[in-house]
């Protein structure tokens, strides 16, 4: 694109360079009082054969003064046509106070073009000031065509006039021979028009005879303000008598927002667009995905015989885009009937994409028909009404509440009204279903058709004619159906068919990121937690030459479940530990721990908890005297977790819940150890079982916030009996072992209680399903004691236990301090 603009630059410096003036500027040709003793000097050209602006650096021009006596600006070419040329530089107008026709530019050769383009930046910020003595008249003014094309970003912004056009003026002389001048802007990235106004004229931002806007990435007209005491017009564009306007959102979108016009200082209504007597439309589109959006009315005076079409494509150029008439932007005071109301005087044709009216918007138009490849979506209370026809195809009537209390409206005050192929609904957002409206049947009224004659409605096969079927969603399903009723308006000069809808509930499903499968699930990982911290108790005493100490340890964690198409887990630990085993009676022993665990769970779907673990542990073991071979072992834990969950929705904001939990576990050991080797070296084989279990009990307890949702306190007992043989070998002179041990690990028993989970914001509630996890896995442990300087000892430990679609890890290094 950059080299595109350069190239075109190129060719305008090669053409005009044969017979145009060229004038270098750069940062040195900025002007700012701080920096300038003296008055800018303006810029005047008069070569007939134009004058060119090159900018080889920014330049700005801020807090100019002229004198308010005299009418000299910024620029002023009075012959030829007039280019400023950027070069991706910035050309900034800051604070102009001028009595001149065009504060910063003035192009007042008939029948020549002012061009900007190829700028980084171009602003013109209170230019003049609405702080001038009341004599400025607009930041640009040309008697020829205005080019505003290839920018990034355009400002125009608290730019006042006395006359027409807040920003930029370009009126068409009477009694010129010239071409009716006009107003482009494309191939601009990003085009504001903010806080511009008049203060006696129409036009708060533009006043042009023809005016053309094809958007970039965004295009906004927003607080613009024209007053008049007599007919005041286009609060952000007013388009002379017979002149013509197109509106072209290509790459992005058109907004007007709060753009007014008012007769009396204290009384504005909103306007965006006034188009005088006889002036027309010719293009009013939007690509796909884009859209132009009138939260502020437009207005069309007089009655142009061109028809205009909507979205209408150009040559295989698709248009699809949204074109929007929205109350949205209005406070309840605002929303009268003037505010609201937009009005075209042509024939109206929709070829593509769809037209919204939305949040109680009125549109007017003279005749209006609807081709197979559109849409027509109209909120509740809106109104769409003609003069003469109108021909529907594909209406798409919006529910915005539940359930709907005011219908919309299409009125034929001197035609013919036709109504094509089911009706569909839309409905604004997810929660839409979700109401607990819709639990029952109701019947409300959604549409009314009115004309003159009740042979001017035709719904064609009345009778067949059913509701679009809903598209698929979550919350309460059911079937729409649609009754007709004909009726007279209160004063007998309408006829009116009222279109009214059932709701018929069939069932209700849940939101799959609403299960919350996570909190039950959370269970397992304080079971797996205490679990491995029975293994690292384990460790700390299995060598009888260095048992007896304090110890301290670091603890990892890591448990998956994948189960195909079925919902997964997986759960993260780390955490520390602190020890102290002592002698009890002549060669058995006895031990406390405690310790915290910070853990993450997720679901792979939208929910993750945080969870802190406290914990503590008492363990006794009883040993052989004479081989000091462990017989039997007994553990009790006691654990404390408090949990947080976090669900980031896809359709709503994320939700964060606390909740407490608390479980027992327990497990008792016994083998058969037989003994073997050297008696300073032994090697000993261990068959052995072990019998552990857990008791979890989660508390209930309530979330907040839209999505909200209660939880039922939940239970879990589980049983394991590890049954396998362990190997051990001890160092020759040092105290140093390896053990390792291979087990069968089949879970035997567990119940849980099914608590409900419920949704606060419709009482619907579902059992919280736990995972299930696999009944039996083969555990792996690899343990080593490494004895340092007598009284240290450094020992680690390594398990896998793997199961047919779910896999742990546990892993720790630790530290003993011998006595």
């Amino acid at each position: 694109m950059r080299r595109f603009r350069f190239s075109c630059i190129t060719c305008l410096l090669s053409s005009y360079s044969l017979s145009a003036s060229v004038i270098y500027l750069s940062e040195l040709d900025s002007y700012s009082p701080n920096q300038n003793l003296h008055l800018l000097s303006p810029r005047i050209s008069k070569d007939s054969g134009g004058t060119s602006y090159v900018f080889s650096n920014s330049v700005e021009i801020s807090h100019a003064l002229f004198p308010l006596d005299k009418t000299a600006n910024c620029f002023t070419n009075t012959e030829g046509n007039l280019a400023f040329i950027g070069n991706q530089h910035a050309l900034i107008f800051d604070h102009v106070q001028s009595n001149a026709i065009g504060a910063t530019i003035s192009h007042q050769a008939l029948g020549h073009s002012v061009t900007l383009s190829g700028f980084s930046m171009v602003s013109f910020i209170q230019a003049p000031s609405s702080t001038t003595s009341g004599t400025g008249q607009g930041a640009l003014y040309s008697l020829g065509p205005v080019l505003i094309q290839n920018n990034h970003n355009l400002l125009f912004c608290n730019n006042t006039s006395t006359g027409n056009g807040g920003a930029i003026y370009c009126p068409f002389l009477l009694g010129s021979k010239e071409a009716v001048p006009s107003v482009s802007f494309s191939g601009n990235e990003i085009l504001t028009f903010s806080h511009n106004s008049t203060s006696q004229g129409n036009g708060g931002a533009i006043y042009a005879h023809h005016l053309t806007i094809s958007s970039g990435l965004s295009t906004l007209f927003k607080n613009n303000h024209a007053h008049s005491d007599t007919h005041p017009g286009g609060g952000a564009i007013a388009i002379a008598a017979g002149g013509t306007l197109a509106l072209s959102a290509d790459y992005g979108n058109i907004i007007f927002e709060g753009n007014t016009v008012s007769s009396q200082p204290n009384k504005r209504m909103r306007n965006a667009i006034h188009l005088h007597h006889g002036a027309r439309i010719t293009q009013l589109r939007a690509t796909e995905g884009n859209h132009i959006s009138f939260y502020d009315p437009l207005i069309q005076i007089g009655n142009p015989t061109e028809e205009l079409v909507l979205n209408a494509p150009e040559g295989s150029h698709k248009y699809r885009g949204t074109l929007r008439f929205s109350g949205a932007q209005f406070s309840n005071k605002e929303k009268t009937l003037e505010d609201l109301t937009s009005i075209f005087t042509q024939d109206v044709r929709l070829a593509s994409g769809t037209l919204s009216l939305e949040d109680d918007a009125v549109v007017n138009m003279r005749s209006f028909t609807q081709e197979q490849d559109s849409c027509v979506r109209m909120d509740k209370n809106t109104i769409l009404q003609c003069d003469k026809d109108i021909s529907l195809a594909n209406l798409c009537l919006h529910l915005t509440n539940t359930p709907p209390q005011q219908a919309a409206s299409i009125i034929s005050q001197g035609g013919r009204l036709s109504l094509q192929n089911p009706i569909m609904l839309s409905t604004p957002h997810h929660s839409f279903y979700e109401h607990p409206d819709l639990q029952h049947s109701f019947t409300v009224d959604i549409l009314e058709l009115k004309a003159k004659e009740s042979e001017n409605i035709q719904v064609s096969e009345i009778e067949a004619l059913p509701i679009g079927k809903p598209e698929s969603h979550y919350g309460y399903q059911g079937n729409w159906n649609i009754q007709w009723k004909d009726t007279q308006d209160p004063k007998g000069e309408a006829a009116i068919k009222k279109a009214s809808i059932t709701w018929e509930p069939t069932g209700y499903v849940l939101h799959p990121e609403r299960k919350g499968t996570l909190v039950p699930t959370s269970a397992w990982d304080v079971a797996m937690d205490m679990r491995a911290v029975f293994s690292l108790i384990e460790s700390s005493v299995e060598n009888p030459f260095s048992s007896l100490g304090v110890w301290s340890s670091g603890i990892v964690n890591y448990f998956e479940h994948n189960d195909g198409d079925k919902e997964s887990h997986r759960y993260e630990s780390l955490g520390g530990v602190l020890g102290l085993n002592c002698r009890l009676f002549s060669s058995h022993l006895l031990g406390i721990s405690g310790g915290q665990i910070f853990g993450k769970s997720q679901d792979f779907s939208v929910s993750q908890n945080l969870s802190v673990t406290q914990f503590g542990s008492v363990y006794a073991q009883v040993t052989d005297e004479a081989t000091l071979a462990t017989l039997c072992s007994a553990k009790v834990s006691f654990s404390r977790t408090s949990h947080t969950l976090k669900t980031h929705y896809t359709f709503t904001d994320s939700q964060e819940s606390p909740w407490l939990s608390t479980c027992w576990s327990g497990e008792f050991a016994t083998g058969v150890p037989i003994t073997g080797g050297h008696p300073r070296s032994p090697c000993r084989i261990t068959p052995f079982i072990k019998l552990q279990g857990v008791f979890y009990d989660q508390q209930a307890f309530e979330e907040s916030g839209e999505e909200a949702r209660s939880f039922d306190d939940m239970r879990l007992m589980s049983l394991w009996i590890p049954t396998g043989i362990k190997f051990e070998r001890h160092g020759y002179k040092a105290r140093n072992s390896m053990n390792f041990s291979l087990a069968y690990v089949p879970n035997v028993f567990r119940k849980h209680s099914h608590g409900e989970i419920s949704l606060l914001s419709n009482g619907i509630s579902w059992k919280a399903e736990m995972l299930d996890l696999e009944p039996q896995a083969v555990l792996v442990q690899f343990t080593n004691h490494y004895v340092l300087f007598h009284r240290v000892e450094l020992f680690g430990n390594a398990t896998c236990e793997l199961g047919h679609n779910a896999q742990k890890y546990h892993g720790s290094v630790s530290m003993k301090i011998l006595f």
